[in-house]
């Protein structure tokens, strides 16, 4: 136990005077540190404009769908596909038009999986098997930031609320379908009420 102190005193009196930084290095590592953070911070949301501004460039709107009707190959330029899924992505903006209904379909021996994300990327609530509607399809109710209008269940039945934090947010739905007939074109909407 004494030699292992005495080495491990030895060893941090060597390295120490070895590597000793001067104030000049010590700042530029701090700022090297903190622009590597900045950048890491930043890539969800930077990541869903980027997305966003693509799909409004295809032709795309607010409150529009953007269907990958094919599989994902090494042209997509997204951070995370997956090769085997088909995506289906609502960008909405609840600052116009208010609350808004996101219908998920049950899967149908498919595997239908979406989550409600906010501008970062951050998950407020998911669907599918891991879900509030644990696979079997559900509504969702898209309430803007600080929403204090009323939202009745005749208008809204079986609606999960989901408030924002933000006018703006995303859904990301991936679809793995089991034969080609899987591929989506019915029963899924976003709609503005």
């Amino acid at each position: 136990m004494r030699w292992t102190v005495c080495i491990t005193a030895a060893a941090l009196a060597f390295s120490s005077s070895q590597f000793a930084f001067s104030m000049d290095d010590i700042t530029k590592s701090s700022l090297e540190r903190r622009a590597v953070e900045a950048t890491i911070w930043s890539m969800p949301a930077v990541n869903t404009e980027l997305m966003r501004q693509a799909f409004l460039r295809a032709g795309g709107q607010d409150n529009q769908i953007a269907l990958w009707s094919r599989l994902p190959s090494w042209k997509n330029q997204t951070l995370t596909p997956n090769p085997d899924t088909v995506y289906l992505i609502p960008f909405f903006n609840t600052k116009e038009v208010g609350p808004m209904v996101l219908e998920v379909p049950p899967a149908d021996g498919g595997s239908i999986t979406a989550n409600i994300d906010n501008v970062w990327q951050v998950a407020l609530e998911d669907a599918g098997p891991s879900g509030a509607d644990k696979g079997k399809g559900g509504k969702y109710l898209i309430l803007p930031p600080g929403y204090q209008g009323k939202v009745s269940t005749f208008d809204y039945p079986h609606c999960r609320r989901v408030p924002m934090e933000m006018p703006n947010a995303m859904s990301l739905r991936r679809v793995s379908p089991l034969h080609t007939t899987m591929l989506p074109g019915g029963g899924s909407c976003l709609r503005a009420r």
